[in-house]
């Protein structure tokens, strides 16, 4: 289902017309797929700087990997590909967020038994 839209992008006298609903919907959902994607680079980097992540508990990380691979098959399902796509990175960059944690937390657990 599609919602029309007819005249201006903003209504405004003087702003360009839309002749294609789909593309300016597109474009709304990569960027909007964009900034919550990039909003987890900030926790990535301060784990890698850190070397720990004893913030984050595998409860909340396995709910919210499961929720972004549902939204990935659910894009795949509408071939929305702002979905798809948004989802996959973030799906990427909280996968190697789990990996770092689990990594980072066996070599704690390693220097707490050799102590």
């Amino acid at each position: 289902m599609s919602l029309p839209l007819r005249g201006s992008i903003c209504g405004c006298a003087g702003s360009p017309p839309v002749s294609n609903p789909t593309v300016l919907f597109n474009v709304l959902g990569l960027l909007a797929g964009s900034l919550t994607t990039l909003s987890f680079m900030p926790q990535m980097l301060r784990i890698w700087r850190r070397r720990s992540a004893d913030d984050l508990s595998y409860g909340a990380l396995a709910l919210f990997i499961t929720g972004i691979s549902l939204w990935v098959l659910y894009g795949a399902a509408l071939h929305s590909f702002p979905i798809m796509i948004t989802n996959a990175v973030t799906l990427a960059l909280n996968l190697s967020i789990l990996a770092l944690k689990i990594l980072h937390d066996r070599a704690r657990a390693r220097r707490h038994s050799s102590e």
